[in-house]
């Protein structure tokens, strides 16, 4: 068992999950300006 890497591990896939999302994110807007600003409603 890797017990040292699985909170490293846990984080990295935090961290790429918010960087996918903000990649969909940049895809969609480029796509369609509606769908940016449904986003940034959404953010906030």
């Amino acid at each position: 068992m890797y017990t040292t890497s699985i909170i490293p591990a846990e984080q990295r896939i935090k961290e790429f999950k918010q960087v996918a999302m903000n990649n969909s994110r940049l895809k969609e807007s480029k796509v369609s300006r509606k769908n940016d600003s449904f986003l940034s409603k959404l953010v906030g």
